[in-house]
């Protein structure tokens, strides 16, 4: 079944997060200064919005990616160990 829902998040910020996981790079783990350069390079965020959104993202996360505990922004593991 498909769901009809929207997504949580703002147009803005799918956006912003489709760049971070785009930006993944093949170790999987962007730093926060690094997902703030993302954002500000890619984007063309101002500070105060690249950082609003990755505060965001590091609180709430979404069901495929989040902030870890060490701040680096990662792929969710898959709760069955795989895809």
């Amino acid at each position: 079944m498909i769901s009809n829902r929207q997504s949580p998040l703002t147009p803005l910020a799918q956006e912003s997060l489709e760049t971070l996981a785009n930006a993944l790079p093949s170790d999987g783990e962007l730093t926060y200064e690094q997902a703030y350069t993302t954002l500000k390079d890619r984007e063309e965020l101002e500070q105060p919005t690249a950082e609003d959104i990755i505060e965001r993202h590091r609180r709430v996360g979404t069901r495929r990616y989040c902030f870890s505990n060490t701040d680096t922004f990662i792929e969710r593991p898959h709760p069955l160990g795989a895809k």
